[in-house]
Parts: C-alpha cells; structure tokens; sequence
C-alpha cells in the first residue's frame, strides 16, 4: 500500500472519525470502557478491529494536549476535532501544534497506523454501509 492512500483514507471518512471520537470521549467521561463502545459504533460499518486502533490515536492525542480532547456536535466541530482530522489528513506532516516531545513521536505513529487501518478495514465500498 502506498503512503498517499493512507494518508488520504482516514481523511476520507472524516464523518466516521469524527463519530469514533465522540463516543470514544463519552465513554470517558462516564467512565465506561471504551473499546466495547468504539465495538457498538463501527459494528454498523463492519470494522470493529478499528476499535483499538482509534482508542490508542485518541489516548495519544490526549497526551499530546495535556487534556480531554473536547467534542462537537453534529451541527459543530470543534478546534480538537479539527486538528485531529487535519493531522490525519498528513499523518507524515510534522506535527507542529505540539512541541518535539517522544509523545509527539508516539501520536505521529499512531496517526499513520490509524490511516493504514482504516484504509484495510473500511474501504471506501463500505463508507456509508452503517447509514442506510
């Protein structure tokens, strides 16, 4: 697989990401695990293996901020969401917001590994299967 699909397939489902981290955030803050509820979100796409991959890219990305990542709406997206799908947009791009750290090391692994596995488990057929 080229790094040029996996650095535009995340992005493509911008929708889905944004999906997975609102519940991934929910869970959290009701203190619930957070994997079996990633499991009841992409079971409609048929991609639960996503569900640790996207728990470790949100836990970085935390550590990254130094705080909760903050959530939208369906009718807001809010500045972490933003950075979030953009950085995914270019998981090799640096990753300016956050200064050098090992943890900015780790995030950029995560955002890579993210984009390749949502790239081999939910190919753009399979988009919008949990929509209809």
């Amino acid at each position: 697989m080229c790094v040029a699909q996996a650095q535009s397939s995340a992005a493509g489902h911008r929708d889905f990401v944004l999906e997975a981290g609102r519940c991934w955030c929910a869970a959290r803050r009701e203190k619930l695990a957070v994997q079996p509820r990633l499991v009841q979100t992409f079971a409609p796409f048929a991609c639960e293996i996503l569900a640790p991959v996207f728990d470790a890219l949100f836990l970085n990305f935390e550590a990254c901020l130094g705080r909760p990542m903050i959530t939208g709406s369906q009718q807001e997206i809010t500045q972490d969401e933003r950075d979030l799908v953009a950085l995914l947009e270019k998981p090799m791009s640096p990753i300016t917001r956050f200064p050098e750290s090992s943890l900015r090391i780790v995030l950029s692994v995560a955002l890579f590994s993210t984009c390749l596995m949502v790239d081999l488990a939910l190919p753009p057929d399979r988009r919008d299967r949990g929509r209809d």
